[in-house]
């Protein structure tokens, strides 16, 4: 009995996870960035969020835009993280590593719950070149960038 109480309860704690995995979306990677270490740098890379459950994923995922991207401004980022006090700061640089924008950007959730965000970020350059989109969450201590996520892009005017 004991045991059947116990098999009913795990069931019942699993399947509003799973059925929040399963979406009915294409199965198909998305391309994403994400971060692996407290000061690492990442490069993009097939979404994570496909095969990882939520303690599985780095930090900070990026979801929008793809690694090598034309994009023009504003920029739209999309993505999720799970950091302190739910903020990132998100920076555009250009090919120079010049600071193009910076804008803190806020999840749904954070501090140990996942959450999503979508911002919008603006930008101005005069011609066509190679930039980065920077995300990172800056530390409680002393600001000090953690958890760096770089995607590598196409600026356009």
């Amino acid at each position: 009995m004991k045991r059947t109480i116990a098999t009913l309860l795990l069931a019942s704690l699993l399947l509003p996870l799973t059925a929040a995995c399963d979406d009915d979306k294409d199965d198909a990677p998305t391309p994403a960035a994400t971060a692996t270490g407290a000061v690492a740098t990442a490069t993009a890379v097939a979404s994570p969020a496909a095969s990882a459950t939520p303690a599985e994923l780095p930090p900070i995922v990026i979801d929008t835009p793809a690694a090598g991207a034309r994009v023009t401004s504003p920029l739209r980022v999309t993505g999720s993280s799970n950091v302190f006090e739910a903020t990132t700061i998100a920076r555009i640089v250009d090919a120079a590593s010049g600071e193009l924008a910076e804008q803190a950007v806020t999840a749904t959730s954070g501090t140990g719950t996942r959450g999503t965000f979508d911002a919008s970020i603006a930008f101005a350059v005069d011609v066509e070149q190679p930039g980065k989109l920077i995300m990172f969450e800056p530390s409680a201590k002393d600001g000090t960038p953690q958890n760096v996520v770089e995607v590598p892009l196409i600026l356009v005017p």
